[in-house]
């Protein structure tokens, strides 16, 4: 599973070994003033459409996957539950979507730290 991080700066996002390789993807941060809306998803896999660059197995999908002229960011194992989040335009991605083990308690972090820098 990736590796979500909230930090001062932003949230870092840290794929695994075999994520990164099979992603085609490295260590990535997503500025707190690059995120529009934070949410969570129990289904995240059926956020997933466009084509992918990356592994794009049954309730497995790790890599980018473009569509309508933006490129979404997905780690997700098994179904979720996930972290969405949403970008200003003109950023690397349009969305990330991350697999984790408290969507809500890690989404209302972010959001805090979103109001203190707004």
């Amino acid at each position: 599973m990736c590796d979500v991080t909230l930090v001062t700066d932003g949230v870092k996002i840290t794929p695994s070994g075999w994520e990164h390789t099979g992603g085609l993807t490295g260590e990535f941060l997503v500025a707190l003033t690059d995120i529009a809306q934070v949410s969570t998803n129990d289904d995240p896999t059926a956020l997933v459409h466009g084509l992918k660059a990356g592994v794009g197995l049954p309730k497995t999908k790790i890599g980018t996957w473009h569509h309508d002229g933006v490129e979404d960011y997905f780690c997700v194992h098994h179904d979720g539950p996930a972290i969405v989040l949403d970008l200003v335009p003109g950023r690397t991605y349009a969305r990330v979507v991350v697999t984790v083990e408290d969507p809500a308690g890690l989404a209302a972090k972010i959001q805090a730290e979103i109001a203190q820098v707004s």
